[in-house]
């Protein structure tokens, strides 16, 4: 679970930025959105991020997911390898360089560093406690090390933290994602080399071990990029040999029109493919599916094995194609007893920040300025807002001190006045 999140001259964020996701004790309303991780620490389980767009949103969930991404591939497989992803049925090839997965400097700042620093909790693995990883890392060439990678660790929070690891590199490379990924053939060196050698290596890679597999391994993203057919497909062919039962409980609630969901063999293909059948037993086919449904798959999987795994699900928009009410879904599964999954997502719409299942110190409102500089601050923590008090009633009311990123009516009225009043000989040739 993470504690915080702190951002840096990351793409569209200019100035830096920190998510704390602490809850407060003290509060006993909706438990069930807190994890007690210690004698009086609590983990807020749910994070709503809400704000207009092109303020900011994209850039954090983009800062969280490229950590995963960075510590999984070196430098140099992405030259030789880059990432292939196919299926049969879509013909379908993905290929993306190092340069796409870590966001770039901000414009502003274009010859500094960029900051990605977060602390996670995690409770399994080889060394449970509290990881502090920080990433700095520059994608151009005015700077010789671009890159400066650390992890800390501390058994309570309170404890002083121990350096597992900070080292500085020329090459975008993670020191930690490439020995996770050769650890066995590096023991091997290490051992022919000097035992106490061996076994240092062997003790540090208890902590790169915990931390990447649950950052990397069990961790999952829903950005408009994994949204796409052939990467909703796969994931729903997996999840049908897995749990058919499962899959047609979730479909049926938001296409009533469809019987079941099921794998048959291909005519032309020996891999099975996804079928549907609706009320009239007539076949369908995975495209005849509306954008919506396999959304909803896609999250619904995603947020059952978060779930399972005790691990994080973060959501770019999560409302985008979605029924409120199956927004309102999602939110809930992370509710259940006895798991310590946490999901952080963005949005544009209050009414997903539903005062029945989010607490007030779960929601961060993220805005511009007028230099336009980023603010993101907790609700929670704005003046006059109590235990309470309903988000959705304030966000948009101009009497109280809630900043939103939200578009400005006024300068739509006077756009669409002035499309009501051009001469359209003059002013709509263009578009005819």
């Amino acid at each position: 679970m993470f504690n915080y999140i702190y951002i840096d001259n990351v793409a569209g964020i200019d100035t830096p930025v920190k998510l704390d996701f602490i809850g407060v004790p003290r509060k006993k309303e909706k438990q069930n959105t807190v994890v007690k991780i210690e004698n009086g620490v609590y983990v807020n389980k749910l994070t709503g991020i809400i704000g207009g767009n092109a303020s900011g949103k994209t850039s954090i969930i983009r800062a969280i997911t490229a950590i995963g991404t960075f510590l999984s591939f070196s430098d140099e497989r992405y030259k030789n390898d880059k990432i292939s992803l196919k299926t049969k049925k879509e013909g379908f090839e993905l290929k993306e360089n190092l340069l796409d997965i870590l966001p770039s400097q901000n414009n502003k700042h274009k010859d500094k560093m960029s900051n990605i620093k977060v602390e996670m909790y995690i409770e399994s693995g080889e060394e449970p406690g509290y990881y502090t990883y920080d990433l700095h890392y520059y994608l151009g060439d005015n700077i010789e090390n671009k890159l400066i990678e650390s992890l800390y660790y501390r058994k309570k929070i309170k404890d002083e933290p121990t350096t597992i690891v900070t080292i500085k590199k020329e090459k975008l490379e993670s020191e930690i994602g490439y020995k996770y990924n050769h650890k066995e053939s590096l023991a091997v060196d290490y051992k022919d080399v000097d035992d106490n050698l061996y076994n240092q290596f062997n003790k540090k890679m208890r902590y790169y071990t915990t931390f990447y597999e649950h950052y990397v391994k069990y961790s999952q993203t829903s950005r408009d990029f994994f949204l796409i057919d052939p990467i909703q497909y796969i994931n729903l062919h997996f999840w049908l040999q897995q749990d058919e039962e499962m899959v047609n409980k979730v479909i049926k609630l938001v296409d009533k029109k469809i019987e079941y969901i099921t794998l048959e063999k291909s005519k032309d293909d020996e891999e099975d493919e996804i079928v549907i059948y609706d009320k009239n037993n007539s076949k369908l086919d995975y495209d005849d599916l509306s954008t919506g449904t396999k959304k909803l798959l896609y999250l619904v999987y995603n947020s059952l094995y978060a779930i399972k795994q005790n691990a994080i699900l973060v959501c770019d928009e999560i409302e985008n194609s979605l029924h409120l009410d199956l927004v309102k879904l999602i939110l809930e599964l992370f509710t259940v007893k006895d798991s310590n999954a946490q999901l952080i997502f963005t949005t544009n719409n209050e009414n997903v920040l539903d005062e029945e299942i989010l607490r007030n110190d779960q929601i961060y409102c993220i805005d511009r300025d007028e230099a336009d500089g980023i603010k993101v601050e907790k609700f929670s923590n704005m003046p006059g807002v109590r235990y309470d008090t309903v988000f959705k009633k304030n966000y948009r009311n101009k009497n109280k001190n809630i900043h939103s990123a939200q578009p400005n009516n006024e300068e739509i009225n006077k756009f669409i006045d002035y499309i009501d009043n051009v001469k359209k000989d003059k002013e709509y040739k263009r578009y005819i």
